[in-house]
């Protein structure tokens, strides 16, 4: 996955140090497992450009929460 952000909503910066996303577990328990640390950027967009899924064959994927703090 990459992640970009922009202030503007025209102008995108890819963000650095991304790292892949765990596969999520589908248990009621489940914990979050991956975080992404935005540095400090400022950014009114976020934009998730998912490449990739833990399915092979399938061009679904979907994330169960995303919360930004």
């Amino acid at each position: 996955m990459t992640i970009e952000t922009s202030v503007d909503g025209t102008t995108w910066t890819a963000l650095a140090g991304v790292p892949q996303f765990a596969q999520g577990t589908g248990e009621p328990n489940y914990v979050h497992n991956t975080t992404v640390d935005f540095g400090g950027v400022q950014a009114k967009y976020v934009r998730l450009n998912i490449a990739t899924n833990w399915a092979d064959g399938t061009k679904q994927a979907s994330l169960s929460e995303v919360r930004f703090f």
